[in-house]
């Protein structure tokens, strides 16, 4: 298969890049472990190349912990190849890929120490940053991602940072920082992809502190904005549950109606039809809830509300004293 008197260690190294070709890794690593193990070729020309293509070869049969090892030791043995830079994010890569989260943070802060200039600065940062989010360092994750800003001028990048630092702060139970991190990006990034996220998060952010009159303002002005966004029905129900909260009754119905009527594949249908019979029960009108209630559990005979709803039954039955039924 090759030219008569070629070197055995030139034979083996063609044998790998032929397999690759032939996309049959295993082969390929097979034939690159044979030259890194055999100790007559420990002098040739070739190791070096080779360590890096026996990781390849692995990493392509889809053998992560395998290629982790391989590529280390290949950069543990040659650190100056032209390769290693990249290879030694990838490392890091595969960590996070496979959940090692302290793993994937070590590496890329030694990738950091080796390649203080790399175009990928950002990269290294903002996956420190994921990889304490990720362990719920949420704390340590921020000067991260504000170290990733720091380091890059891609503006989508920034906006994705942005994005997380205010995920950071709201799992933190910092609500006005992440508020105003959130606007921050609406207002600098228009046509970043996380706006529309972003005016939800800060919609769902102003609901969890109470203040259902701005949530419902913030609410409507992002069906106003984006009436087709993918979290459109959970907006509108989330209208309809604090005008209820607000007692305000009347609107509470026809906004959930609407995710009744608007959004018929929506997950909030049940949540929305239960929501009206809450308010006519809310209101006093026992005969009209509890028919309500029938015709909500008819419809959705699934619905995690059953419960609630039975319970509810016999209130409106002890309401009207019939105690028996109840």
């Amino acid at each position: 298969r090759f030219p008569e008197g070629e070197k055995h260690d030139v034979a083996l190294f063609k044998l790998g890049e032929l397999e690759v070709k032939k996309k049959d890794y295993n082969k390929a690593a097979k034939a690159y472990r044979e030259l890194i193990e055999n100790d007559k070729f420990k002098d040739s020309d070739l190791l070096e190349d080779v360590y890096y293509k026996y990781a390849d070869a692995v990493f392509e049969g889809k053998d992560n912990t395998r290629s982790i090892e391989a590529y280390r030791r290949a950069l543990s043995n040659y650190p100056k190849n032209k390769r290693a830079e990249n290879v030694m994010y990838l490392v890091g890569e595969l960590y996070a890929e496979q959940r090692e989260t302290e793993a994937a943070r070590e590496n890329f802060k030694r990738f950091l120490e080796k390649f203080p200039e790399s175009a990928r600065t950002s990269d290294a940062y903002s996956e420190i940053g994921d990889s304490l989010f990720l362990d719920g360092d949420f704390l340590w994750a921020i000067p991260e991602y504000e170290k990733a800003i720091n380091t890059t001028t891609d503006l989508t990048k920034k906006g994705d940072l942005y994005w997380k630092i205010a995920l950071s702060n709201e799992k933190l139970g910092n609500f006005i920082q992440a508020e105003n991190i959130l606007n921050y990006l609406i207002n600098n990034f228009p046509q970043h992809t996380q706006v529309v996220p972003a005016h939800y998060k800060k919609g769902k952010m102003i609901f969890a502190q109470h203040d259902y009159r701005k949530a419902i303002e913030e609410m409507e002005r992002i069906l106003k904005i984006y009436p087709d966004f993918e979290k459109a029905s959970e907006a509108q129900f989330l209208i309809g549950k604090a005008h209820f909260i607000l007692h305000e009754y009347e609107p509470a119905v026809r906004a959930y109606q609407k995710v009744i009527m608007s959004y018929p594949v929506s997950a909030y249908r049940d949540d929305a039809q239960f929501g009206v019979c809450d308010v006519f029960y809310a209101q006093g009108a026992n005969s009209l809830a509890r028919t309500a209630y029938l015709l909500a559990m008819d419809n959705f005979p699934n619905s995690t509300f059953l419960a609630h709803a039975h319970y509810r039954i016999g209130d409106t039955f002890r309401n009207e004293a019939d105690f028996k039924n109840a």
